[in-house]
Formats: C-alpha cells, structure tokens, sequence
C-alpha cells in the first residue's frame, strides 16, 4: 500500500471520529436541555402548588386563584368570610351613623323651635330663669337654660357683687395640692359664666405657682376674673368683707350682693386645720358657715371645696335664698347629705 492510500484512510478514520464528537456533544446538549427543564417545570409546579395551597392573589389583583390543598382551602374560605364581615360591618356603621345624624338634627331643630316658642311668649318678663316650667325633664330645661348662659358674649353679661378666692396659702400646698387648687377655681369659673347675673369674681394673693398652672390653661388670658398678688384689704373696704369658714359661729341666712364673700384657697388635706378663720379673726373682718346643719344631715365634717362652696352661694343668689334646694343640688354623695325635717339646727358649731 501505498503512502497516498494510507494518507486517504487516516482522514477518513478522522472524519468519523469527528462525527461521533459531534453527536455525542448534541447528545449531552439534548440531555442536559432535558434536565433543566424538568428542573424549571417542577419548581413553577412548586410555585404553583404554594399558590394554590394559600389562595393569593396574582400581580393585576384579580380573583384569589382557587386552592387544591385542603389547608389552602380553609385559609381561603376563612378569608372570603372576613371580608364579607368587613363590608358588612362598614355597611352598618354608615347606617348607624346616618341615624345619629338624623336623630340629633332632629332634637337640635325641636329644640330650636321650644326655644323660639319661650322667646316669643316670654317677652316681656324674666328671660331664661331656672324655674320649673311646667315641662317633661325640667333638669333638662335648668342644664339647657345653664350651658347657653355659659355661652353669651362678654358685652351680654352683667355683673353684680363680687366673690374673692383668697389663694394666700401657695407656700402651705404640694405641687399636687396647687393643680387641685387650679382646678377647682376653673369649676367655679364655669359656673359663674353659667349664672343669670354672675359675680365679679377676684383671685387675690396669686402666687407665681399658681400663675404658672393658670397659664397652661387654653383661653385663661381672656377669662373675666380680677387678679391681684395682693391682700383683699387692699381692694375691699372691712366691713363689706365676709370671710367663709366652718369653724365660724356665725351662720349665713342669706346671700347679699353688697357683701364680698371670700373663699379660702387651699385645699391642705386637713393639716391647717381652722386656718381660714384664724386668717379672717387676725384681719379683723366677719366670718360665716354655710347653713348646712340646719337642712341636712351629715356623715361627715362640713369641709367642702372651693367650687362646690362658689356653687352653692351662686345658685342661693339666685333661687331666693333657698338653701335646701342649693345644698341638695350641690353636696357630694359621699357625704351621704340627707334632708332634715322642717328647719332643725343640727350644725356642730
């Protein structure tokens, strides 16, 4: 044989090897495209799968894909239930809200309507007085008289005699005694807007304590009260002053609007026991207690606050001098208050 025939048959022998490299490439190419996409069909099965089994919803929001597995199931008919209940919850509040709309515009306008009729046929007498009407709820009507009182303008209101809360007791209180104290003059505030014909009302010996809490108080700058750092001798004549305390042995029989009534500050948790009074004997002027004794009966001392004290000789000034009626109104439960018959003097004084 010769060199060119065995220079034939060594090429050919290199172009079958050739081949089988070529198939055998595409083979493993063919396998391995197999595999990978058995991989990807089983982890989108996967995918598909946790869908099912948790009812979610797809990118665009439609409706939840409906679940295969039972667990996937109950989720989702738990949250189908949920928001039924959502909307029907919303659905309720709208209606209930609409009802309270309409009742309250309804009362308002009724209301509106009794008080035109009242105007109308009260011309002429006594406007708005906190008596007995003659109508259904007549602590309604007092409450409703009281509040739109406590709404007239400045230039409406007039005033007449004066009341002094003597705050000269700052450096004998706590810090929690001093908020008390605050808060009881913004009662007695309220409810002198709230009277007919209001005091002229004076705090006297203002400490800057007490100014400081009366300054964190929204509209304090505009409240029609007569401040002063000093002593009420200095504002008042003597005799016209009457200071109450309830170590006095003198009572008060009727509430006059030449005197200067004045309420003591403090509130000491009965450490300064007979202080006021002592204060009031040192300053030379009249002392009074409240007739409580003579129309009820206590189940404990007569010590009151300063509201409920300014309250009860507000509404004395203007209910004719009826302490019964004031005291009933005003005295606490937990002093268990009864009503004594006919006018017997049961005072401890």
């Amino acid at each position: 044989m010769d060199d060119r025939t065995t220079t034939t048959l060594l090429s050919e022998d290199n172009e079958q090897n050739n081949n089988n490299k070529e198939v055998k490439g595409d083979n493993n190419g063919d396998q391995s495209d197999i595999v990978e996409g058995e991989d990807s069909g089983s982890e989108s099965d996967d995918e598909g799968e946790e869908d099912n089994k948790e009812g979610v919803t797809n990118e665009n929001n439609a409706e939840p894909k409906m679940p295969t597995t039972k667990k996937g199931m109950k989720k989702y008919l738990k949250r189908m239930r949920m928001e039924e209940l959502n909307k029907e919850r919303k659905i309720y509040q709208r209606q209930k809200k609409r009802q309270r709309n309409k009742r309250l515009k309804a009362e308002i306008s009724n209301f509106e309507k009794e008080q035109e009729e009242k105007e109308q046929k009260g011309k002429g007498g006594e406007a708005d007085a906190p008596k007995d009407t003659g109508v259904a709820d007549p602590l309604l009507e007092e409450k409703t008289i009281r509040f739109r009182r406590s709404k007239r303008k400045d230039e409406e209101i007039k005033y007449e005699g004066a009341v002094v809360i003597d705050l000269d007791f700052e450096k004998l209180m706590t810090e929690k005694e001093i908020r008390s104290v605050v808060s009881q003059l913004t009662f007695s505030y309220a409810e002198n807007r709230r009277m007919e014909l209001p005091f002229n009302l004076h705090f006297t010996g203002l400490g800057d304590a007490v100014r400081a809490k009366f300054a964190k108080i929204a509209g304090y700058a505009h409240w029609k009260v007569t401040e002063s750092s000093e002593s009420y001798l200095s504002l008042f004549p003597k005799e016209k002053l009457v200071y109450l305390t309830s170590e006095s042995p003198h009572v008060l029989q009727s509430i006059s609007r030449d005197d200067v009534y004045i309420i003591g500050g403090i509130v000491d948790r009965n450490r300064y026991k007979g202080l006021t009074y002592e204060k009031a004997q040192k300053d030379g002027i009249r002392t009074a207690q409240l007739p409580i004794g003579e129309y009820l009966k206590m189940s404990s001392r007569k010590v009151l606050t300063v509201n409920q004290v300014f309250e009860i000789i507000a509404r004395v000034a203007e209910n004719g001098n009826d302490w019964l009626a004031a005291l009933e109104k005003v005295m606490p439960q937990r002093k268990q208050a009864t009503a004594l018959d006919g006018n017997n003097s049961e005072s401890d004084h």
